[in-house]
């Protein structure tokens, strides 16, 4: 039976929908697995979306797909799976869910969690004694709860974001002067940086030019150490720490086998859309081999996914995985990753972070980096 796949478009990462698919393939063991792709657009209107859904289930009988969507458009998806044979497996790089989304056995959210990961940052920032942070980043970054949840980690461990520097878009060179200002004004003892693909190369090589790159330890979103970044900045001489729930080098055994699976397929690393699409494919195939779905939740955390403890999380309506503190060192052209450890998170996280819901929402309609 063909599975349905709502993918959307990036201008950030044109492959982003290569990646998803091939990490759904490996997920589900490389066996032929036939798809039917409907392009969503940014992923950001319920109306193309559920058209897209309408037309996979009316022309093609298709009661199970995979839908790459922003968060905000989920509840009206979650409408379309009613059925105790249909299911939906909802993904993206992270983003609170909104407070309208009904429990439903029949729609599984796989993130990657960059708001959870912002906020364990934090409180290891604070634990590691930076009372006062600046955040420096793009508008476009602030609309994914990064900010608000790294502020609320920071906050736990009774420190707090004490500056913001968020250039216009059409600042010259991300508005440097007005940075060096708030250095001298504030001196901040620790910095967070939130840029992507597009602006990351640009703003660090600025920042290094302006004298500023020694005066505060840099932390950063996980994004900003993806591979195609980190490629870009082999010219710098930095060091930067952050917390994520993956990464390509993560050395334990089903990482492993998922980095030289998708190594020998495909001649490179996977990247976090791979690893999307892979554990798709892994919950995909174990919905398929049992009798019902009602345990399919419960499930996720015997799959030996990639990432360490992943498992659905009641509270929060979706699956988590534990965070890690890792630091990048580049120097010479050569980046080395060092895995600090985990990030030992409270175990009242999740009710901390469901009660933001109420406080704050992704303002931004279309998935992280798609744009």
């Amino acid at each position: 039976m063909p599975v349905g796949l709502l993918i959307p478009n990036s201008t950030i990462y044109p492959s982003l929908g290569r990646d998803f698919v091939q990490g759904i393939r490996l997920g589900f063991d490389g066996n032929e697995l036939p798809l039917k792709m409907e392009g969503i657009g940014l992923g950001a209107k319920s109306s193309e979306c559920e058209t897209a859904l309408q037309k996979l289930s009316i022309e093609h009988n298709i009661n199970t797909s995979i839908a790459y969507t922003g968060n905000a458009v989920l509840p009206d998806l979650v409408a379309h799976f009613t059925d105790p044979k249909s299911l939906l497996i909802h993904t993206n790089l992270g983003g609170h869910l909104p407070c309208d989304i009904p429990d439903n056995r029949q729609v599984i959210h796989n993130a990657f969690d960059l708001w959870y990961n912002a906020w364990c940052l934090g409180r290891h920032m604070a634990k590691e004694g930076h009372k006062e942070v600046l955040y420096i980043g793009t508008y476009y970054e602030g609309g994914y709860q990064m900010p608000y949840a790294l502020d609320q980690g920071l906050q736990e461990g009774g420190a707090a974001i004490s500056a913001w520097h968020v250039p216009k878009p059409d600042a010259v060179n991300f508005d440097m002067d007005a940075l060096r200002s708030k250095f001298r004004e504030q001196p901040p003892q620790a910095v967070y940086l939130a840029f992507n693909k597009s602006d990351a190369k640009d703003f660090l090589s600025a920042y290094r030019d302006a004298g500023l790159d020694q005066l505060a330890p840099i932390y950063c979103a996980p994004m900003m150490l993806e591979s195609e970044v980190m490629n870009d900045l082999q010219h710098l001489n930095f060091s930067c720490t952050t917390a994520s729930s993956w990464f390509p080098s993560d050395d334990h055994p089903n990482n492993n086998a998922f980095r030289k699976a998708h190594t020998d397929a495909h001649g490179k690393a996977p990247n976090p859309f791979a690893l999307m699409g892979y554990e798709a494919g892994l919950i995909l195939k174990a919905a398929q081999a049992l009798p019902d779905l009602s345990s399919l939740k419960e499930h996720i955390r015997e799959l030996n996914g990639p990432r360490r403890n992943w498992h659905y999380n009641t509270t929060l309506q979706k699956t988590c995985a534990l965070p890690h503190i890792y630091k990048a060192s580049i120097s010479n052209g050569h980046c080395e990753m060092t895995d600090l450890g985990p990030a030992n998170e409270p175990e009242s996280l999740p009710d901390k972070l469901f009660k933001t819901r109420s406080v704050v929402f992704t303002i931004w309609a279309n998935p992280y980096l798609c744009i």
